[in-house]
């Protein structure tokens, strides 16, 4: 049997759903949000025809649709008018057990050999090798670029260096996200002038340098994942504290020609050897990548507070509201309501006690408890 290809309006419905479906199997949500939601997928739609596919997987009972109305949730058949219902707030789509079984054939469809895989398929991004260097003369910067295109001669990897990153959005944007998905880590800290304290005079690091590689450290306790690290530090550089314990094997250097010199050899002798084994397979799968920006986009829509009481709930899956009126004030409940809209927790007012929701699935997790370990506190 041959498998024709998805449609537009098909690839359209498979977005609605893979949407849902990463809260379990219903959400609600407005029609921007998932408008959003449908881009982060891939899919390019305008909201006319968002509409247009959520009213026709509701009559063929792929989908249900219901909304809030005067304490009431009522049914989509109910509301005579439809652009009430769908461009006047939230409403809820949930998956149907007939519905599941569709969207399962078009994602059998996506897959199926022989169709364009290069408009169907996300390009696979190489093992990224991040480079933490200081950049505060031109000597720095060009030793960080050197050990990006070192990276590229010398292994499959792609080499990361800050500098490199031209794209308008935010730089601390990409920064992090590179630290979340890199495949290797290298750090080099240079010298940063002298310090004095009580007990007396020392010289610095860079500041920017050690948090990268503080958020590194991070990553790998959250995830569980270890990745190859090599760190360089310039002779006179006193070590102190949590730096201490993370780069107790960092290499000395005096200038850098050392730091190219030896990472050259490293690479070439296979002593520092990222690959595409450093990372694992879910890392370059294009629904797990498309599930951390649904929630990023999520958690933007909050306020300050309200993303702050949310990284809490994340950070222990639950916590007694109790805790977050100490931290939080009394206004805690309304902060809890918004994130309880965007169906991540669930929050019974009786028990006291707000969880990530029981519907939320494991990579949904992974992505929260990485957006709040790469976030600067």
């Amino acid at each position: 049997m041959t498998l024709e290809p998805l449609l537009s309006s098909e690839q359209i419905e498979l977005a609605i759903y893979r949407s849902v479906a990463y809260f379990g199997q219903e959400w609600t949500a407005n029609l921007s949000a998932l408008a959003k939601s449908i881009r982060h997928f891939g899919v390019e739609a305008n909201n006319h025809s968002i509409v247009g596919r959520l009213e026709g997987l509701y009559l063929d009972k792929y989908i249900d649709l219901a909304k809030w109305s005067s304490g009431v949730m009522s049914a989509r058949t109910e509301w005579r008018d439809g652009e009430q219902f769908f461009y006047a707030g939230d409403f809820k789509m949930q998956i149907t057990p007939q519905g599941q079984k569709y969207f399962e054939t078009l994602e059998l469809r996506e897959k199926a050999p022989g169709l364009d895989e290069i408009a169907a398929t996300p390009r696979k991004e190489r093992p990224l090798v991040f480079i933490s260097c200081g950049q505060a003369v031109p000597a720095e910067r060009a030793l960080g670029r050197a050990m990006a295109q070192a990276v590229e001669d010398l292994s499959e990897c792609e080499g990361y260096f800050a500098q490199n990153q031209t794209s308008l959005q935010g730089l601390s944007q990409h920064v992090l996200g590179a630290l979340n998905r890199c495949a290797a880590f290298v750090a080099v800290l240079h010298h940063r002038g002298s310090v004095k304290t009580r007990h007396g005079e020392h010289i610095r690091a860079s500041v920017w340098v050690e948090q990268e590689i503080a958020i590194a450290a991070s990553r790998v306790h959250v995830t569980g994942q270890e990745i190859p690290v090599l760190i360089y530090i310039q002779n006179g550089i006193q070590r102190e504290g949590l730096r201490d314990l993370l780069i107790l094997n960092a290499i000395p250097f005096e200038a850098e020609d050392d730091v190219i010199h030896h990472f050259k050899e490293a690479l070439s002798t296979g002593h520092f050897q990222p690959t595409a084994s450093s990372i694992s397979e879910e890392k370059d799968d294009p629904y797990e990548r498309a599930t951390r920006k649904q929630f990023e986009a999520s958690v933007s829509s909050l306020d300050e507070t309200a993303q702050k009481v949310l990284r809490r709930i994340v950070e222990h899956d639950s916590i007694n509201e109790f805790k977050l009126i100490q931290e939080f004030g009394e206004n805690v409940r309304d902060h809890l309501y918004k994130i309880e809209n965007l169906g991540i927790i669930e929050h019974f007012v009786k028990e006291g006690e707000p969880r990530l929701h029981w519907r939320i699935k494991e990579h949904m997790r992974r992505a929260a408890r990485l957006y709040f370990s790469a976030a600067v506190p």
